[in-house]
């Protein structure tokens, strides 16, 4: 029940103004989770991730459209992990946590396919050029006698990261050519951002990828 109510509080606010052709504008703004996409992250939990944007998009139809956006987003992961033993000391248990905020312009071919004259269900996917504004990562020790690290800089931060983007939904349009809308967004990125610690506590390349739930209303 728990997973249930926490899955439809992840969601996305998307505002679109209605055209059926034509250039239009639309606000997004969204709440999601965020990890890490790498095969030797065995100890990884998901972190609250969120994006707030603008775009524009051309209907050349009921059909096609290209949408342009410009997000301002937050991503990241937390990671459990052990840093081994050593002569003079113990094994140290601890958690990872990454934080990091981009500047993303995905570019997106959407497709759309018309119900009836008020609901539509769409389909949309592109490519996304990221621009990182900020990456930290702090180090939280299960042991309370170990000292903490916090707000590190992660290691190699790279300024542009590549990603995809697609996502599918639905649109519902009133008697005042609104739109109630409801999507579901992943995001996966094709290039690293920088190093990370895996669950040895070995420097890994890290590679973002998140999703987000879209529900909302035009205005």
């Amino acid at each position: 029940m728990k997973k249930y109510i926490f899955f439809l509080l992840i969601v996305s606010v998307q505002t679109v103004i209605a055209q059926p052709k034509g250039f239009y504008y639309y606000s997004r703004a969204g709440l999601g989770v965020s990890t890490f996409k790498n095969s030797s992250l065995s100890n990884q939990t998901g972190k609250l991730a969120f994006n707030v944007g603008i775009a524009g998009n051309y209907q050349l139809n009921n059909y096609l459209g290209i949408i342009i956006e410009g997000n301002v987003s937050s991503k990241g992961s937390k990671i459990q992990g052990t840093e081994p033993a050593t002569f003079t000391s113990p094994a140290k248990s601890y958690e990872d946590i990454y934080r990091m905020f981009y500047v993303e312009v995905p570019v997106l071919v959407k497709l759309s396919y018309p119900i009836t004259d008020e609901f539509y269900v769409k389909t949309y996917g592109g490519f996304s050029t990221n621009f990182n504004l900020l990456g930290t990562y702090s180090r939280n020790y299960d042991d309370a006698n170990n000292q903490d690290l916090l707000d590190q800089q992660i290691n190699g931060i790279t300024l542009l990261e590549n990603a995809v983007v697609y996502g599918v939904g639905f649109e519902v349009k009133d008697k005042t050519d609104h739109l109630y809308s409801f999507d579901f967004r992943r995001v996966e990125a094709l290039s690293s951002f920088g190093n990370i610690k895996n669950s040895q506590n070995q420097s890994i390349s890290g590679y973002n990828q998140y999703y987000t739930i879209g529900f909302g209303y035009t205005f």
